[in-house]
């Protein structure tokens, strides 16, 4: 038996105890983070359909067990998605604001709400706002107006995703999309640069061979669109007596009509005759930039009866219209 003094007892324990507490610390497993410290968060938008220069106002509804002063920031998309899922890969590949298909709001704590989008886009911001009192039982409140160009689709199919990041102070994060989607109306836009025209003094029975050319108009629009001119039957008017437009055969039988034909070049060849309804002279238009398509060879035909004692000049509009297209 080996005998120990009291000092080399307490030697020898002391050992023990630091050989323990090293094994003990060696098998202490790693911090958990807690599920509570992961942002919850629900995205909402009341409509299930928008349309292009529309606001719309979308809930962030943010749960987070450090309250309103543990958010960092919170960054709300709305994109185009032509596969109807998402999620936040995609969500992060979203980065570069496009008139067609991308914008975002981003909130940062301390700061302010800031819109990304493609330079001198039509989207637009509106009053968004933090929390009311600071409470997260309140969403954060954004308002949007989406472009004039954002493209046009259904909820179905491709759609609009309308989805939001939420970072804390700890650099948790929390995702969401809203799960209805958002479908995007059909929007078109004409702008007239040929404000008038004239087809100057004219003889009884001309033919369409009178031409006016060189109408230039820029049509806008977010999907396949048709080009279109109409008029109506009373439109032109002054001096004595009354004209009719005929809008149905354009053979001006009756006394006192006209007729008008149009197309989108300089060839009668090809032109069609112009309708209360509307004709089309293009079926071929689809999604314009933010800075339209100009069609600057318009052309307008008149005939007129042989019969004809509405004499002196005439005035009325021919209206080119953009329609949704067939």
């Amino acid at each position: 038996m080996t005998w120990y003094s009291v000092r080399e007892w307490r030697a020898r324990l002391l050992a023990l105890l630091v050989l323990i507490a090293l094994a003990f610390s060696l098998f202490l497993p790693a911090p958990v983070q807690a599920a509570g410290d992961i942002p919850d968060v629900v995205v909402t938008l009341s409509e299930t359909s928008m349309t292009p220069q529309m606001e719309y106002t979308i809930d962030v509804l943010v749960t987070d067990a450090g309250g309103y002063t543990d958010i960092g920031s919170v960054v709300l998309k709305l994109y185009y998605d032509a596969d109807t899922s998402t999620d936040i890969t995609e969500f992060n590949t979203k980065t570069a604001g496009d008139a067609e298909t991308l914008a975002y709001i981003t909130w940062t704590k301390g700061g302010t709400f800031d819109l990304t989008e493609e330079a001198d886009s039509t989207w637009s911001m509106g009053t968004c706002a933090t929390p009311s009192g600071d409470n997260l039982a309140n969403p954060f409140v954004f308002k949007v107006t989406p472009g004039k160009v954002s493209t046009e689709s259904s909820a179905a199919g491709p759609c609009w995703q309308i989805a939001a990041l939420v970072t804390d102070l700890e650099s948790n994060t929390g995702f969401d999309a809203d799960d209805e989607r958002a479908a995007m109306a059909w929007y078109g836009e004409v702008i007239v640069n040929t404000a008038s025209c004239a087809f100057g003094i004219q003889v009884p029975g001309t033919d369409f061979t009178a031409p006016v050319g060189s109408i230039s108009m820029k049509y806008i629009a977010n999907g396949d669109y048709d080009e279109k001119v109409k008029v109506a039957t009373n439109a032109f008017t002054g001096g004595s007596g009354t004209v009719t437009v005929d809008v149905t055969d354009f053979d001006c039988v009756a006394a006192n009509e006209v007729a008008f034909k149009a197309d989108d070049d300089a060839t009668l060849d090809g032109a069609v005759g112009i309708t209360e309804a509307g004709a089309t002279i293009d079926y071929s238009g689809d999604i314009t930039l933010e800075t339209g398509d100009t069609v600057a060879t318009n052309s307008l035909w008149l005939k007129i009866s042989s019969s004809f004692t509405a004499y002196q000049t005439k005035t009325g509009n021919i209206y080119f219209v953009i329609a949704s297209g067939s």
